[in-house]
């Protein structure tokens, strides 16, 4: 027999008594978890904060230090992006997108030919068996 229990924070009517929390991961549902499975998702989280929290600067200081370096290099050429160097059909990606449709088109051409093999052998087959069981049954004379 089943053990009828409720969850300790929102007093859901829960099947096992293992089921005696809800771990509030979205606010607008709440996630009933194994008890015991609440102390390993607690951990997790704190590793995660940990590495999320531990920064060895401020991202203020990182952005000073980035427009600095662009200031005393005179924006060297190595800072540029490369948009300006490439030409219209490489800014548009048309080359990849011929790429992507001749592969396409191949694909399909290769499928259509394959199923026009198999209907053709299939006729055929289905031509030859016909022909052999209702070959009309003459009797041969034999003249003199």
């Amino acid at each position: 027999m089943q053990s009828i229990a409720r969850c300790r924070c929102c007093a859901h009517h829960m099947c096992h008594s293992q089921w005696l929390i809800c771990a509030p991961s979205l606010e607008t549902t709440k996630q009933h978890v194994p008890f015991q499975a609440v102390g390993i998702l607690q951990e997790n989280a704190q590793k995660v904060q940990k590495r999320l929290i531990n920064k060895p600067r401020h991202p203020a200081e990182l952005a000073a230090d980035i427009v600095e370096r662009v200031l005393v290099t005179g924006g060297d050429r190595y800072l540029d992006t490369k948009y300006h160097t490439l030409s219209w059909w490489q800014l548009s990606l048309l080359d990849v997108k011929l790429f992507l449709t001749a592969a396409a088109m191949l694909v399909i051409a290769l499928i259509g030919g394959l199923l026009w093999l198999l209907i053709k052998l299939l006729m055929s087959g289905l031509k030859a068996w016909y022909n052999t069981q209702h070959r009309p049954q003459t009797a041969h004379k034999k003249t003199s």
